[in-house]
């Protein structure tokens, strides 16, 4: 969280969904205060479920194009206006975001097969779940994230964008 509140340019809003049962004394006092300050909304949920949480998360969030970060990404500190440039410059409903898996470089290949780590620009059919941006009013319209994906969730991506290409 200190990593996206240093961002640059800033996020417009900070929505955590903590599917965590209980965390220690000092990271509960932490995301309280950060709460407090108003650096984020903490919305705490009762189940974990990676398409619920992402669907409180666009129901809650205010902003017309919403990013969706896993708890672990490390982001370039210029990860938001990436996404807002990407939006605005493609058109596209549906931006992904470049994702390297612990111990992957970034790769440079703009005729090979995509890959999440690449960071060449071009259009692709699916995103990551852990880094990529969705216009909040498509993402409403088709319904969100499909809730049937359970545990890992594996495969959702690809379904929800499946449906925005066909709306």
């Amino acid at each position: 969280l200190r990593r996206v509140l240093a961002l640059d340019p800033p996020p417009d809003e900070i929505l955590v969904m903590d599917q965590t049962p209980s965390h220690s004394p000092a990271v509960e006092r932490e995301l309280a205060r950060m709460q407090g300050a108003g650096a984020i909304e903490w919305i705490r949920l009762s189940r974990a479920s990676i398409p619920h949480a992402m669907n409180v998360g666009l129901l809650r969030a205010r902003s017309d194009v919403v990013l969706f970060l896993d708890d672990d990404v490390i982001p370039d500190r210029g990860l938001v206006g990436a996404h807002r440039d990407a939006q605005r410059e493609s058109g596209a409903a549906v931006v992904a975001g470049q994702v390297l898996q612990p111990g992957e470089d970034a790769v440079s290949d703009p005729t090979g097969p995509f890959r999440f780590n690449s960071s060449e620009r071009r259009r692709v059919g699916e995103v990551m779940g852990g880094n990529f941006s969705i216009r909040r009013d498509l993402a409403l319209k088709i319904g969100g994230m499909d809730e049937n994906f359970v545990r890992a969730a594996y495969g959702f991506e690809a379904e929800l964008c499946a449906r925005a290409r066909s709306s």
